[in-house]
């Protein structure tokens, strides 16, 4: 007669560590609100002279880009003509190490560029202006 095991020595998957097996952690999805944020940096040159890289930024409605202007040297303020702006508003400031965002273009200015605008750096020496352009797709 065989004998029948006692089952010693073995462990059922109930009993073994990390079972049932943990799922993996998913990615967040993401907020169709989210944007894209398109870097303008700005910064005062030698002779007071502002340096915009780049000076000619493209945005994408479609990718939900929007304008993102940053300064280290200064309280920084960008103004469009209220009469040609792309954006819901036409002004936008950040203090200095801050940064200013333009949210997302109105649909119905696609194409319509481009759209020129101010940049204004105010600093302990003074201020400093220079030109800026905004084209939309």
């Amino acid at each position: 007669m065989a004998k029948a095991s006692s089952g010693k020595g073995r462990v059922s998957n109930e009993q073994k560590p990390g079972y049932p097996p943990e799922p993996k952690p998913q990615p967040p999805e993401k907020d169709p609100r989210d944007t894209n944020p398109v870097d303008i940096t700005i910064r005062v040159g030698g002779r007071g002279k502002l340096m915009v890289k780049p000076e000619r930024v493209a945005l994408n409605i479609g990718a939900r880009q929007e304008a993102r202007w940053r300064t280290e040297d200064g309280v920084v303020e960008i103004r469009f003509s209220p009469n040609a702006t792309p954006f819901r508003g036409n002004a936008f400031r950040a203090n200095k190490g801050g940064a200013a965002l333009s949210g997302v273009p109105l649909r119905e200015t696609a194409k319509k560029g481009p759209f020129k605008y101010t940049i204004y750096v105010t600093t302990c020496d003074g201020f400093f202006i220079a030109q800026g352009e905004v084209a939309v797709q």
